[in-house]
C-alpha cells in the first residue's frame, strides 16, 4: 500500500501514524490525523473505492 500513497495521503507511508489513526467514519476507512473526530480534517478513502479495490493477500 505504500507505493501507492501519494499527495495529501503522503503522510500516511509512515506506518505508525498509519495504524494508529485509522478509524472509521461515514462507514469507510479514515484517518484521524488530529484525533478530534472532525471529519472535515480526517483523509477518507471513498467506500465505492475501497469495496471495488482488487483484494491484497
Amino acid at each position: 500500500m505504500e507505493n501507492k500513497l501519494s499527495g495529501i495521503f503522503e503522510s500516511l507511508k509512515d506506518k505508525d501514524l498509519f495504524r494508529n489513526t485509522l478509524t472509521i467514519l461515514n462507514n469507510t476507512a479514515a484517518w484521524d490525523l488530529t484525533g478530534k473526530r472532525d471529519e472535515s480534517r480526517c483523509l477518507i478513502i471513498d467506500l465505492w473505492r475501497l469495496y471495488n479495490a482488487e483484494d491484497i493477500a
